[in-house]
């Protein structure tokens, strides 16, 4: 188990290489493993990882397979290096270490034993793990309900687009709505899907709402400048968090959902959450986000444009973990799913809205300086 939480341990005689499926801080070492069926994948090494057995202690790297259906497995490569002995009949296992030790085994699994990190920045991940989203179209769900207001155009034909992007729009639009994101209707209206290509050779699902923006009224933007939350920093430790996929967590109000609709492959869709393209939506979900967060706000150590958050004290690291960790128990409990691959947590450098921020100085990057989000208007 990780981070001081308990975990079965598999105990494979068959097994070639130690491996888990928990998330653990990790190494630039890679190797391809066979699995069950012969199925190749590649696993990570992690950074060595304190074992718990309960006897014993034991400072190993791992190997990380996060599909791996059988969990943490110990294999051969350290029960050889640690001089392991199994005792089939007797279902024990003998420790040969600095000193002998036998550990009965109920049946095939090992006594339920500890893996633990002593990484602090790690641990506080893992003890926050629900808040972490698992796939690309994960997202939260908070409660918070949009409503659009105005009766819509009339409807607008789809656009021609090419048949490469169609494909991956409809399988994108299957996956939504098997999460309940999108839903088939019949509407009086529609507004046309354009595919906007993105960078890894993707396509990012848009629908063209210029129209219906029109007609919708205009909420009162309070989206702060990213210059004038610049100004604001004076920081020792920062940590930047992305909300995954955060306009999708806020509700459609049912009975406004059919002014959404739009049109894939001759099947006529519309959202239950509030999507990307309304001029409404970065305000909106700014908004609910500020709502959420609001208690810990007040200090200006935690500050955040639209779904990108950046935490900034001047106090010791472990001050500064003790506010991340508030950060992302609020937003857990709060609805909200986080993008584990974009945060950047504890550290003396950061990314944020293109800027590259220091204790001493802040500067535009060569990224972006601010979001983009689909036309509006």
């Amino acid at each position: 188990m990780c981070g001081g939480q308990l975990a079965d341990i598999l105990i494979d005689s068959g097994a070639s290489c130690s491996c888990t499926d928990i998330p653990l801080p990790l190494t630039n070492k890679t190797i391809q493993v066979k699995g069950i069926g012969d199925t190749i994948m590649i696993a990570t090494q992690t950074q060595p990882i304190r074992l718990d057995l309960g006897v014993v202690v034991l400072e190993e790297p791992l190997w990380y397979l996060p599909d791996n259906s059988e969990g943490t497995v110990l294999g051969m490569d350290i029960m050889q290096k640690n001089g392991f002995v199994i005792h089939c009949f007797e279902k024990q296992i003998e420790l040969k270490t600095n000193k002998t030790v036998k550990k009965s085994l109920p049946k095939n699994r090992a006594n339920i034993m500890s893996i633990s990190t002593t990484d602090p920045i790690q641990q506080m991940v893992n003890k926050n793990n629900s808040i972490w989203a698992t796939h690309e179209h994960d997202c939260g769900l908070i409660d918070y309900v949009v409503c659009l207001e105005g009766e819509p155009p009339p409807p607008q034909k789809q656009y021609r687009i090419k048949p490469e992007a169609e494909s991956a729009v409809h399988e994108i639009v299957k996956q939504l709505e098997i999460r309940g994101i999108v839903r088939r209707c019949s509407s009086t209206t529609n507004s046309p899907c354009l595919p906007v290509p993105k960078s890894n050779g993707k396509w990012r699902l848009c629908i063209d709402y210029r129209r219906l923006n029109k007609v919708l009224p205009k909420a009162t933007p309070i989206v702060a400048n990213p210059s004038t939350l610049m100004s604001q920093i004076s920081t020792n430790w920062l940590t930047v968090l992305d909300i995954k996929n955060g306009f999708w967590s806020i509700k459609v109000r049912r009975e406004d959902q059919w002014k959404l609709a739009f049109t894939v492959n001759q099947i006529q869709y519309t959202w239950e959450r509030m999507p990307q393209g309304l001029h409404n939506s970065p305000a909106i979900f700014h908004r609910a986000l500020e709502d959420a967060l609001n208690p810990l706000t007040g200090t200006g150590n935690v500050i955040h444009y639209v779904d990108d958050i950046l935490i900034a004290t001047d106090g010791s690291f472990d001050d500064h973990l003790h506010l991340v960790d508030e950060v992302l128990l609020t937003l857990g409990k709060a609805g909200f799913k986080l993008n584990k691959e974009k945060a950047q947590i504890a550290q003396k450098e950061v990314q944020y809205l293109g800027y590259t921020i220091t204790p001493s100085h802040r500067s535009p990057g060569s990224a972006q300086p601010f979001k983009v989000f689909p036309l509006t208007s």
